[in-house]
């Protein structure tokens, strides 16, 4: 009977262990995403600020180091 008790108990702290994992996966992979999405936005606006000699708003407000104009 103790012994049942104690695979039932690993069991659970097994279960509990690959839940935090599968979550701590999903957080990594929206972490990923967003910051693929403001890496894009960055670089469009970027590209936009060397073809054009207007200045770009977005780009140049978030890195004022860089000289759109």
């Amino acid at each position: 009977m103790l012994d049942g008790m104690f695979q039932m108990l690993k069991d659970q702290l097994e279960v509990r262990h690959a839940t935090r994992l599968e979550w701590i996966i999903i957080w990594l992979i929206v972490a990923e995403v967003g910051l693929e999405v403001v890496w894009n936005i960055l670089i469009k606006d970027s590209e936009n600020c060397w073809q054009k000699s207007v200045p770009c708003n977005l780009f140049c407000a978030l890195c004022p180091l860089v000289s759109c104009r």
